[in-house]
């Protein structure tokens, strides 16, 4: 009867959001005491219906009902707001049961920018063509384009005095001039040069994108006048976003390539034992294994392996269960060719297990190197994911808890795991300062070039990216050899 009771309630709101009923249905009533928190209360921001029973919950009762409900569920079923479909059901180029409206359009934030994002015909097809794209299905890149453009499009409807503007009206060469207004007020700030720049090529995949929907649809009219826009912003880029390029090139030149933008040797080396001595306490057979435990381990396993590696923020946080395997049973070694390196080689190969993972393009694969210290560790977590409610679906080494099937945030545990070691210097020690770290170390070697080109192949980058990008300059170098020049001359020799 309750499921039959739910399904009812279900099919009353599907009407409702149809506009084909006046009001919608619940489970129970919102109470006295919740009533009295809001002087105007929209009941339909209140409450979240759950994927699986379909039942229409409060969104502070929602968790636990979800505990109950899927409880042997593999993967976590969606909960989505009222309001929010509705906004999803109202639109008619994407099915409110889709993976893209649970994942991203439900994710979005309920404010004036995220509703926005979810109802402009155009910012969900440029949010649709990104993540049919991407073969990963990052919905964080979507929504993150998605909200771009949508703060864009208030501040073009507040310049331009018409609320009823649309997203696709940004690409009217006619309104070219207030679209340029809209971009200097968003990005006012000094500090927000590369937004500028991200905008500007978010507008070219957008009308991109537009003109693949209006020759599909036959509006062949339309697709020409986006051709136009094309050309002018062709036209303009250069005066537009040529001040965010150079202001790029040169933070880049003159702040984070500065030796003393580097993390502190000694920070590290606190970093280094403290994560050390967590994964020695945590492997423990007579230690507690609980949530706080996995989690601990967790963050200390994220910052080691990022930091050990010099590798992006986010390339070890998503290991997947499958790459660890392989690499904990030796797959991506030639036995036989370790066989007629020399001994001292295979000692040192001895002491590191070997694994292969997408790096930061779809095709290319990189490297990290996990050092023996780790291994048990890894294992260790491995073996907990089952006692501390990781979802058998999520494919990742360091999952997020409550049957998440994502992974967690590599630059959100190496800040966490910091502030634990307390480090001097916290705010100097993320990937992309570690990565100038073990660039410009490996600047100063004397090593001959096919070190140097395995180098490279273990960063993910070309040796023109590691001189001009993550290097600091050798100044001590500098000074050195034109001294010594100097000196021949002043001598004559």
């Amino acid at each position: 009867m309750t499921q039959l009771r739910r399904e009812g309630i279900y099919e009353h709101n599907r009407d409702f959001l149809s506009n084909q009923a006046d009001g919608f249905m619940r489970e129970r009533k919102m109470s006295r005491k919740r009533l009295a928190q809001f002087d105007e209360v929209d009941e339909t921001k209140l409450v979240k219906i759950c994927g699986k029973c379909h039942g229409v919950f409060d969104e502070n009762y929602i968790r636990k009902h979800r505990a109950v409900c899927a409880e042997h569920e593999v993967v976590k079923p969606a909960e989505v707001k009222l309001n929010v479909l509705k906004q999803i059901a109202n639109s008619d180029r994407c099915k409110p049961d889709s993976d893209f409206a649970l994942s991203v359009l439900a994710k979005l934030k309920d404010d004036d920018c995220g509703n926005l994002a979810r109802s402009d015909i155009m910012i969900v097809e440029v949010g649709q063509h990104y993540y049919r794209k991407n073969p990963k299905k990052d919905r964080h890149l979507s929504m993150t384009h998605m909200r771009r453009l949508s703060t864009l499009l208030l501040k073009f409807r507040e310049l331009s005095g018409d609320s009823n503007l649309a997203g696709v009206d940004m690409l009217d060469k006619t309104k070219f001039d207030c679209l340029r207004a809209s971009l200097d007020e968003v990005c006012c700030d000094e500090e927000k040069f590369n937004l500028k720049l991200a905008l500007g090529y978010l507008l070219r995949k957008a009308a991109g994108v537009m003109q693949g929907v209006f020759l599909t649809t036959g509006q062949e009219e339309r697709e020409e006048g986006l051709r136009q826009f094309l050309k002018v912003l062709d036209y303009h880029w250069g005066e537009i976003f040529n001040t965010a390029l150079f202001k790029i090139d040169r933070r880049r030149q003159e702040k984070l390539r500065k030796p003393g933008e580097l993390p502190l040797e000694r920070d590290l080396q606190i970093l280094k034992d403290f994560c050390m001595k967590t994964m020695e306490e945590v492997t423990d057979p007579y230690s507690a294994c609980g949530m706080d435990e996995f989690r601990k381990l967790r963050a200390c396993l994220v910052s080691r392996l990022t930091v050990f590696n010099s590798r992006r923020g986010g390339e070890p946080a998503r290991l997947e269960l499958s790459e660890w395997t392989a690499a904990d049973n030796g797959e991506w070694l030639d036995r036989q060719l370790v066989q007629t390196v020399s001994p001292d080689d295979q000692e040192i190969i001895s002491q590191y297990k070997l694994a292969y993972q997408s790096g930061k393009g779809n095709k290319d694969v990189v490297p990290v190197l996990i050092p023996m210290d780790c291994v048990p560790a890894l294992r260790k977590l491995v073996e907990m994911r089952t006692e501390v409610g990781i979802s058998p679906a999520n494919k990742y080494v360091f999952p997020y808890s409550q049957q998440s099937l994502d992974h967690v945030c590599g630059w959100k545990e190496l800040k966490h795991t910091c502030k634990l070691a307390g480090v001097e210097q916290p705010e100097l020690i993320n990937a992309n300062r570690i990565r100038h770290r073990a660039a410009t170390i490996h600047a100063g070697l004397a090593a001959p070039e096919q070190q140097r080109q395995a180098f490279f192949r273990h960063m993910g980058h070309s040796q023109r990216v590691d001189e001009q990008v993550y290097q600091c300059p050798l100044a001590v170098d500098e000074v050195r050899y034109l001294e010594s020049i100097e000196s021949g001359g002043v001598t004559g020799n």
